[in-house]
């Protein structure tokens, strides 16, 4: 298993992922490796079943894994050895038949205009009240990330079209948003008054 997920890692930043994404897949591989080491050491890939890849999902549940983590582990195991497969470097995949662990329903919590005020008000109360108010403003008319609206430039912005373009974002890639007049207006303001 060793070798398999070092040419696997390497693979993954040879190929640019992001560092969180080499990181997940570095702690599914501790997890695995301590699951398959408590069975009694199954070491080599090729020596790995469906029935232990299965086994695991029951251990990271009995770990206090909720359903989204235990599907995330899940989905980097099948990736995992569907990589080995493609490459050649396995001859069976135990993986292919593994079923990913169902995600509970989640229901999306809405900000109700009382917190958004709040969050404006605190806002306003620190050393760049203009700035700080726009980028609220910002992150709620748009749902960019934090990490997201930090690298934003004044050249990111079409105020024109109402859009603004986001740069390496989730996965390094580049997108772009509608942003609404407000948010632009508490921007442009900003802009003006403390730049």
């Amino acid at each position: 298993m060793e070798q398999l997920w070092d040419e696997f890692l390497y693979y993954l930043r040879v190929e640019r992922r992001s560092k969180a994404t080499l990181s997940f897949y570095s702690v599914t591989r501790t997890k695995l490796e301590r699951y398959l080491d408590s069975l009694g050491g199954v070491h080599e890939a090729s020596g790995v079943s469906v029935s232990h890849l299965r086994g695991f999902v029951l251990w990271l549940g009995e770990q206090g894994l909720n359903g989204g983590g235990q599907h995330a582990h899940v989905r980097a195991v099948r990736a995992l050895f569907n990589w080995g497969q493609r490459e050649e470097l396995l001859s069976a995949n135990p993986a292919r038949r593994l079923a990913l662990p169902s995600l509970p329903s989640q229901r999306l919590l809405t900000v109700t205009s009382e917190v958004t005020q709040r969050l404006l008000g605190a806002a306003r109360t620190t050393d760049q009240p203009l700035r700080d108010a726009a980028m609220v403003m910002t992150l709620f008319d748009t749902g960019l990330r934090a990490s997201e609206l930090v690298k934003v430039t004044v050249a990111d912005l079409e105020v024109a079209r109402g859009l603004i373009r986001v740069r390496g974002g989730k996965g390094g890639k580049d997108r772009t948003v509608p942003i609404g007049s407000r948010a632009l207006t508490a921007l442009a303001t900003y802009q003006r008054r403390e730049r």
